[in-house]
């Protein structure tokens, strides 16, 4: 199964849910847009060979830029499906999904840097959930997003009697939270509340990290926010604020299924 080409909609269904070839004929396929995602590395299995990695912010990182885990490798993966023509690069944050605050507030001040002197990303895709606040994480957030980048986050995976994680907290109006939803668009149970936007978190199949080409089917709100990411890669057009953003989504005419439908 590659990443691309006939038949790609039938096998993945979250594609089919966003209408991916009518995203794709309004807006185009990503072409001249810069993601970033700060995760736990890539790994550079075919179909990702042109991701770009930046140097890891984790201190004597024992898998470098690599991915022990396959996190990022299936986050970014959803991404590539839904924009192809778009840039991607990843930045190591850690060696797993839930470690240190500290090392992704490090990633996001240093994507402040490399926007500023080099790179101008479009959008910052963070599937992580943290459910402490952190002055220096939303003070890049601020700065990120003054500079027109549209920062996505996760909401995390407690329901709603967890509403807590960085997306809901002194960051909540700069990011945009995403949470999950079924292919009915029915929240997912297990989503924490709070979310500007619901889109596709259960059973989303992506690349892993195992060469040949491994495909793993995750569920979590992680599996959701890079479907956004990758929507507004093809929707950006030169500046898009968070609010229109919210609102690029939340108008989309998504392919529902109904009670009954089959699949």
């Amino acid at each position: 199964m590659t990443l691309n080409g006939p038949g790609m909609t039938a096998n993945f269904p979250h594609l089919k849910y966003i209408r991916l070839q009518k995203l794709w004929n309004s807006f185009g396929q990503g072409e001249g847009k810069s993601v970033l995602v700060i995760g736990t590395g890539v790994n550079k299995v075919p179909g990702l060979e042109d991701v770009i990695e930046l140097p890891s912010v984790v201190p004597n990182d024992p898998d470098g830029d690599e991915s022990s885990t396959g996190h990022e490798t299936h986050v970014i993966s959803i991404i590539k499906t839904i924009a192809p023509k778009a840039k991607i690069y990843s930045i190591d944050a850690a060696p797993d999904p839930k470690a240190k605050l500290y090392y992704w507030v490090q990633a996001l001040k240093r994507a402040v840097v490399i926007f500023d002197t080099d790179i101008k990303f479009d959008i910052i895709n963070n599937s992580w959930e943290l459910d402490v606040e952190d002055p220096e994480g939303t003070k890049a957030i601020n700065q990120l997003s003054q500079r027109g980048v549209i920062v996505i986050c996760a909401t995390g995976n407690g329901g709603l009697d967890k509403p807590k994680s960085y997306a809901n907290l002194a960051a909540k109006q700069l990011t945009l939270a995403i949470g999950s939803c079924n292919l009915k668009g029915k929240r997912s149970t297990f989503s924490n509340g709070g979310h500007d936007v619901l889109l596709p978190g259960e059973n989303i199949k992506g690349l892993w990290k195992s060469p040949p080409p491994k495909h793993q089917t995750l569920t979590g709100t992680s599996s959701a926010a890079p479907i956004a990411a990758g929507m507004l890669a093809c929707m950006k057009k030169n500046t898009l604020s968070w609010a229109e953003a919210k609102v690029l989504l939340n108008t989309w005419e998504y392919n529902k299924k109904k009670d009954g439908d089959k699949g």
